[in-house]
């Protein structure tokens, strides 16, 4: 992923998923797994700072329902 590119949805939905599986019980004790936001980013080829950046946007509100942001606003059409 290039630097500064904007997430989707479904792809900060996929960093959650596997943060929390990387962040299981199970996954810690089979791989030894103690920096799992390192791992994510690792695994998914993104910067460390954006697994946190996405992590914690879950963290607080408990739900995997991002939505879009805009970078602009929508353009007045001249009639």
């Amino acid at each position: 992923m290039d630097a500064r590119e904007e997430m989707t949805p479904g792809q900060m939905r996929f960093v959650v998923r596997c943060y929390q599986f990387m962040d299981s019980k199970e996954a810690r004790a089979a791989f030894g797994i103690h920096r799992t936001r390192e791992l994510v980013g690792k695994c998914l080829g993104i910067a460390h700072s954006t697994v946190s950046t996405v992590v914690a946007a879950y963290k607080a509100d408990n739900t995997t329902d991002f939505e879009v942001r805009s970078p602009m606003l929508p353009c007045k059409q001249v009639m």
